[in-house]
C-alpha cells in the first residue's frame, strides 16, 4: 500500500494550510498587538493548532528523508556489492598478468641463451 504522506499534492496542500494558518495567526497577534479582537485564550490556542500543524508538517518531512535514506542504503550495498566483484576481478587479472610476465621473462631469459649460443656457435666457425 501506498504511503498517502509521500503524495505530493498532499504534501504541498499541507504546506499551504498550515503556511497560510501561520499568516493568519501572525495577523491576529500583531491585531492583539494594536489593541485588535481576539482574546488572549483564543491566539494560544490557534498557537497551540499552528504547532500541531507544524509537527504533522514535521513527521511528513521526516517520513521522506527516511524513505530516501531507505533507498540510498539499498544503491549503496549494491555498489559495495559491485565493488567486491571489481576487486576480485582485478585480483584473478593481476594473477594472470604475473603469470604472463614471468612467461615472458622466461622466453626473454631463453631467447638470451639462444642468442648466446648462436655467438658462441659462430665463434666456432671462424
Amino acid at each position: 500500500m501506498k504511503n498517502i504522506l509521500l503524495n505530493p499534492r498532499v504534501q504541498l496542500a499541507v504546506d499551504i494550510v498550515v503556511s497560510l494558518f501561520g499568516l493568519f495567526m501572525l495577523y491576529q497577534i500583531l491585531r492583539r498587538m494594536f489593541g485588535g479582537s481576539w482574546g488572549i485564550e483564543t491566539l494560544i490556542f490557534g498557537l497551540v493548532v499552528l504547532h500541531i500543524g507544524f509537527t504533522f508538517w514535521l513527521a511528513m518531512k521526516m517520513t521522506e528523508t527516511k524513505t530516501e535514506v531507505r533507498h540510498l542504503r539499498s544503491q549503496f550495498h549494491s555498489l559495495a556489492t559491485d565493488f567486491k566483484e571489481l576487486r576480485s576481478e582485478v585480483s584473478n587479472q593481476k594473477i594472470e598478468f604475473k603469470a604472463q610476465r614471468n612467461e615472458f621473462t622466461d622466453l626473454r631469459n631463453e631467447f638470451t641463451k639462444l642468442g648466446h649460443k648462436v655467438e658462441v656457435s659462430l665463434k666456432k666457425r671462424k
